[in-house]
């Protein structure tokens, strides 16, 4: 059976622009186990909610390293 995690990434990786976008998925569970779901089901990364705005940026430079940063922000 196809979880909606997964529908979701096939459904996302048969668009035609974007099939090889970098999926970042967004959790509320912080156990590694949880974002092994995401990871397992196509996704390519996976942050915890409430989202840090660091932990996003590294995790958007992880795909786009040439990209300048999203946020000058000082958060933790």
């Amino acid at each position: 059976m196809t979880s909606d995690i997964e529908l979701a990434a096939q459904r996302i990786r048969q668009l035609e622009n974007y099939a090889d976008t970098p999926i970042i998925a967004l959790t509320g569970h912080d156990d590694a186990e949880n974002q092994q779901v995401f990871l397992d089901a196509g996704m390519d990364f996976c942050l915890t909610k409430p989202v840090n705005l660091r932990k996003l940026d590294e995790a958007i430079k992880m795909f786009y390293p040439d990209q300048v940063e999203l946020s000058s922000s000082s958060q933790p």
